[in-house]
């Protein structure tokens, strides 16, 4: 991939613009939100919002920009800004997951190509995934500030942590930041024994792992 000559911020923060991209794929048509690798650099899925409603697609970089996209699901509602809002690859289980507006994540297999499953995961749109292909687990993290945990061969909840942050938090109007609805998990990680989830306040919040997750 050609690294980018030059990277600037717009004076609020919030926009950034790169020089020298290696690939531009008009993904969706209304907005992409979220992508991810499928287990090599030339293989990707995107989530996003399209008038055609197909809001989740795989795509091969390799082949020509009129081919790249090998599939596209009908599975996110659309209303209301609706659509994919996030997803993730594990490459153990040849899945991917993508959440949607209304507290939905769906489970795909690679391999079949067809949906396996569709969690009612949360009451507001999901945010962010965060996959642990190791740990055999995979996290999802919503608007109304909850994180939860699922297992990837059952998908059943194994755990989960309430109020991470409150909903509808609104950052407040400085004279260099223009002001921004700020709420749910914006991004999920973890280490051998903790989970770690940020916010668009601005706070890193630390969860230790329970003996659900420990035991796995």
């Amino acid at each position: 991939m050609v690294r980018p000559g030059k990277i600037h911020f717009d004076s609020f923060g919030q926009k950034f613009g790169a020089t020298d991209p290696f690939l531009t794929l008009q993904c969706h048509n209304k907005i992409a939100r979220d992508f991810c690798f499928l287990g090599s650099s030339s293989v990707l899925a995107t989530t996003g919002h399209s008038v055609d409603n197909k809001n989740v697609s795989l795509w091969d970089t390799l082949l020509p920009e009129a081919k790249a996209c090998t599939q596209s699901y009908k599975v996110h509602d659309q209303g209301g800004g609706g659509g994919g809002y996030s997803i993730a690859f594990s490459k153990r289980h040849q899945l991917v997951v993508s959440g949607g507006r209304h507290g939905e994540i769906a489970i795909f297999d690679v391999r079949q190509s067809r949906l396996l499953h569709t969690l009612h995961a949360h009451e507001m749109h999901v945010r962010s995934l965060y996959m642990d292909d190791e740990a055999g687990f995979f996290c999802s993290g919503a608007g109304e500030g909850d994180m939860k945990v699922w297992s990837l061969s059952t998908f059943e909840q194994l755990c989960s942590f309430e109020n991470l942050q409150a909903r509808n938090r609104f950052q407040l109007q400085t004279f260099d930041r223009i002001p921004v609805k700020a709420y749910g998990v914006a991004q999920i990680s973890a280490s051998k024994d903790s989970l770690y989830t940020c916010e668009p306040s601005g706070f890193v919040r630390a969860r230790k792992k329970g003996a659900a997750l420990l035991s796995l």
